[in-house]
C-alpha cells in the first residue's frame, strides 16, 4: 500500500517543503533515557491527561525545540492542544504550516484523525475531505482503527453535507468492523440512514445478532428496490422470513425462507434459509427435520451452512444432554464435509461425549483419527492427552507415551501441549525435549516447557539502534502512548519485503506494540513453515514488552517475570488502553477498587499509581504485587492464584471448600465460571510457552 497521507497533505497545502533541510535534526536518534526533549514531551502528555491545553502545547513546543526523533510529533501534538484549548481556527492554520516543514511521516495520519475528531466544524469541506481521506487511507483491519472510524462516521453525520459519507463508512464498518459490538453499533446508527442498501445490511446485522424484531421495521417496504437484483431481493426475502418467525409468526415465515430456498437456489440465501428452516423443523419434528437435513446435504454438500446445521444440531442435542444423538451428528459433520474448518472440532467433541458415555475405547480411536487426520488442529493438544489419559487407564503406556508425544509436538501455549509434554515426561519420555518444571505447586510442575529453538530478538534491535523510528517506537511504546501504533502502521509499509518485516514484527512487539504486530503478521502470513509457526513467529505472539520494568518488579516481589507477561498476554495483549466491560483497566487489567486497596496495602505502590492504570508501569506494579498477595495467600499455588486473580479470592475460598481435592486438574475442570477455568488454562499456557521461547533466564 503506497503512502497516501502525505498526498492527501500536498493537495491541502499546496506548498514547498521550504524548512524541510532545516530539521536534518529528525533524522538524529537517541537512547530512550536521552532522547532530546523526552521529558517536555511527557509533560505534554500528562497535562493533556488533566486536559490542561494551554500547558501541553507549551510542553510540546520545548520538546519541538529540541529537534530529535519526537520533534514531527511534538509539532502535532502542539498545534492540536492549541484546537483543544479552543482555539480551533487557530491550531488549524498552525497545523498546517507545521506538516509542510517536518515533511510526510508517521504523524501525518495522526494528525489527519486527531484534527478531524478536534476542529471538524471548523475545517472547510475542501479540507475536510482531504483530512478524511488520510485517514481512510488506512486500509487495514488493525484493533486500534475501529474506533477511530466509528469516531469519524458520528462527527460525519452532524453536517448534512456529509451524512451520506457517515453512513457509507457506518456501512463498511457493520459488514467489515473487527469486533462484533463495533459491528452493532455501526448497524444500529446505520439503521437510520435512508439509503435502503444501508438499511438493508443494518437489517442482516440485527438479525445476525438476534435482533430480528429490530430488523423487520427496516424492511418493510424495500422489496421493490431490490426486484431488478436478484440477489438483494433473496436477502430481502430470508431476512423477512426470519423476522416474521422472530414476531411468533412462525408458519408464515417459514413459508418465506422455502420459497427462497425453491426461487433463489443458487444464492447463498437459498442455503441460510434452508440451514435456518431445518433447525425449526428439527425442534419440533425430529424425522421431518432429518429429511430436511438429508435435502441440505444433498443440495448443498460441503458447503458452510451444511457443516453449520449439523454443528448447531449436535450442539443442542448435547446440551439436552442427548450425548448419543450429538455424536451421530458430530461424526456426520466429520464424515460428510472433512475438509470443513469445523471437521476436527466435530471429532474431538464426539470424542469427549463418548468418553461421558463410557465409551472409552471408541474416544480413543476418535482421538487417534483427529491425531492422525489433522496434527496441526488447535483442539490436537487437548486430543493428545485425553487419549493419553485413557490409555494410562488401560494400562497401555507405550501407547499413551505415542499420543503424548503427538499431542506435545503442537504450537506451544497450548495448556494441553504442556500437560502432554508433563505427562510424558512422568513417563519416561525422552527428556531432552522438555523444559525443567515449572512448579505450579511446591511439588508438582503440571504444565512442563517444550524448549524450541532460539531465535536472538537483539540482531534486529542492535541493527536499527540508531534509527530515529526505533526511538520514537520503544519511547513511545514503552509508555503506552498511541504514537506507538502510528508509527507501526507507518513502519510496516516501509519495510516491505518479507525478511525485514518479520524482524520488524518482533521489535514492534516487544516494544510495546504486541497486537498491531501479531494483526500484520497474521495478515502477511508471515513466519509460518509448511504450515506451522516458526519459533520467530511465536516470539511474535509471546513478546516481551516492558521487560525492563518486568524484570525490576520480579526481583522487587519475587514473582517469575514470565509469569506477569503471561497474565499480561492473557488480560490485554499488552493494550494499555483498553477497558474491560466490567471495568477493569490496564496492561494487567485492574479494577479500580483492587488498584486502591493495592496502594493501601504495599508500600512500593503509590495511589498515584491507581490513578493511572493506563500507564503500563503503573498497571504492572499494581499487578505484580497484587498477583504476589494472591500467590502468598494460596501457599505458592499458582492455580489458586491465577483463579483469584481473575475472579476473586471470595471465590476460589468457596471452590475450594465445595472440591477438596488435591488433584490440579480435578479442581481446574471443576471451576464452575466458564471465564476463570479458561482464563487459568489460557495464562497456564502461555507461562509455559514463555519459558519454551526463552529459557529460564530472565
Amino acid at each position: 500500500m503506497r503512502h497516501v497521507g502525505l498526498d492527501y497533505m500536498k493537495r491541502l497545502f499546496g506548498v514547498v517543503f521550504f524548512g524541510l533541510a532545516s530539521w536534518s535534526g529528525l533524522a538524529l536518534a537517541a537512547s530512550d533515557a536521552a532522547l532530546p526533549g523526552s521529558e517536555a514531551y511527557e509533560r505534554g502528555r500528562e497535562a493533556e491527561r488533566r486536559a490542561d491545553y494551554a500547558t501541553a502545547a507549551n510542553a510540546y513546543r520545548l520538546c519541538a525545540e529540541q529537534r530529535g526523533p519526537l520533534a514531527g510529533y511534538a509539532m502535532v501534538r502542539h498545534a492540536l492542544n492549541v484546537m483543544k484549548s479552543g482555539r480551533r481556527a487557530e491550531g488549524v492554520a498552525l497545523l498546517e504550516k507545521t506538516l509542510p516543514i517536518i515533511g510526510d511521516g508517521p504523524w501525518t495520519r495522526m494528525a489527519a484523525a486527531e484534527t478531524i475528531e478536534t476542529s471538524f466544524t471548523t475545517l472547510d469541506p475542501h479540507d475536510a475531505r482531504l483530512y478524511i481521506g488520510a485517514v481512510e487511507s488506512v486500509d487495514r483491519r488493525l484493533w486500534w482503527m475501529d474506533p477511530t472510524r466509528k469516531n469519524l462516521s458520528e462527527l460525519l453525520l452532524t453536517k448534512p453535507e456529509t451524512t451520506a459519507h457517515g453512513y457509507e463508512l457506518l456501512h463498511q464498518l457493520t459488514t467489515n468492523g473487527r469486533y462484533s459490538w463495533t459491528r452493532a453499533r455501526a448497524a444500529k446508527e446505520l439503521s437510520a440512514s435512508t439509503n435502503v442498501l444501508h438499511r438493508l445490511a443494518a437489517a442482516e446485522s440485527l438479525v445476525e445478532q438476534g435482533k430480528a424484531r429490530d430488523a423487520g421495521t427496516l424492511l418493510q417496504g424495500l422489496g421493490g428496490a431490490f426486484q431488478n437484483n436478484p440477489d438483494q431481493f433473496a436477502q430481502w426475502k430470508y431476512l423477512n422470513g426470519r423476522t416474521l418467525i422472530a414476531l411468533r409468526r412462525g408458519e408464515d415465515g417459514r413459508k418465506v425462507l422455502q420459497a427462497v430456498a425453491t426461487d433463489h437456489p443458487t444464492t447463498v440465501w437459498a442455503r441460510k434459509a434452508l440451514q435456518y428452516d431445518a433447525q425449526l423443523t428439527f425442534a419440533s419434528d425430529r424425522q421431518q427435520g432429518l429429511e430436511q437435513i438429508e435435502t441440505m446435504l444433498r443440495r448443498y454438500p460441503e458447503s458452510d451452512e451444511a457443516a453449520g446445521l449439523l454443528w448447531l444440531l449436535a450442539q443442542n442435542l448435547a446440551k439436552k444432554k442427548d450425548n448419543r444423538g450429538a455424536v451421530v451428528y458430530y461424526l456426520r459433520l466429520a464424515e460428510t464435509c472433512p475438509l470443513h474448518r469445523l471437521a476436527g472440532n466435530a471429532l474431538f467433541e464426539a470424542a469427549r461425549l463418548k468418553e461421558t458415555l463410557r465409551a472409552g475405547n471408541t474416544a480413543i480411536e476418535l482421538y487417534q483419527q483427529l491425531l492422525e487426520s489433522n496434527p496441526s488442529h488447535a483442539r490436537a493438544g487437548e486430543a493428545g492427552f485425553r487419549c493419553g489419559r485413557l490409555l494410562e487407564l488401560t494400562k497401555d503406556i507405550e501407547g499413551a507415551k505415542a499420543v503424548y508425544a503427538a499431542g506435545a509436538s503442537g504450537p506451544v501455549g497450548d495448556f494441553h501441549v504442556h500437560r502432554c509434554a508433563e505427562r510424558l515426561h512422568l513417563l519416561g519420555g525422552d527428556r531432552t525435549k522438555f523444559g525443567p518444571s515449572l512448579r505450579v505447586t511446591s511439588g508438582e510442575s503440571f504444565v512442563r516447557p517444550v524448549p524450541q529453538p532460539q531465535t536472538p530478538l537483539a540482531a534486529p534491535s542492535n541493527r536499527w539502534a540508531n534509527e530515529p523510528w526505533m526511538a520514537r517506537l520503544q519511547f513511545f511504546g514503552r509508555r503506552g502512548f498511541l504514537e506507538a501504533e502510528w508509527e507501526a502502521l507507518y513502519l510496516v509499509d516501509k519495510f516491505d519485503d518479507a525478511p525485514r518485516s518479520g524482524m520488524l514484527f518482533q521489535v514492534m512487539a516487544d516494544a510495546g506494540v504486541a497486537a498491531t504486530a501479531q494483526d500484520l503478521m497474521v495478515a502477511s502470513d508471515w513466519g509460518l513453515d509448511n504450515g506451522r509457526p516458526t519459533a520467530a513467529r511465536m516470539q511474535v505472539l509471546f513478546p516481551r514488552p516492558y521487560w525492563e520494568e518486568v524484570r525490576t518488579l520480579a526481583s522487587e516481589t519475587g514473582v517469575d517475570p514470565y509469569l506477569m507477561l503471561a497474565i499480561a498476554r492473557q488480560e490485554s495483549t499488552f493494550r494499555p488502553k483498553i477497558g474491560s466491560s466490567a471495568g477493569a483497566q490496564g496492561v494487567m487489567q485492574l479494577m479500580p477498587p483492587t488498584a486502591k486497596f493495592v496502594a493501601r496495602t504495599e508500600s512500593n505502590v503509590s495511589a498515584h499509581h491507581a490513578a493511572n492504570l493506563d500507564d503500563p508501569a503503573n498497571s504492572l506494579r499494581l499487578g505484580s504485587y497484587y498477583l504476589r498477595q494472591m500467590i502468598r495467600r494460596s501457599d505458592g499455588n499458582l492455580v489458586y492464584a491465577l483463579a483469584s486473580y481473575n475472579a476473586g479470592p471470595g471465590n476460589l475460598d468457596k471452590w475450594r471448600r465445595r472440591n477438596r481435592t488435591s488433584d490440579l486438574e480435578r479442581f481446574v475442570d471443576a471451576i464452575p465460571f466458564n471465564e476463570t477455568r479458561h482464563y487459568v488454562k489460557k495464562v497456564l499456557g502461555n507461562y509455559a510457552a514463555y519459558h519454551s521461547l526463552y529459557g529460564t533466564g530472565s
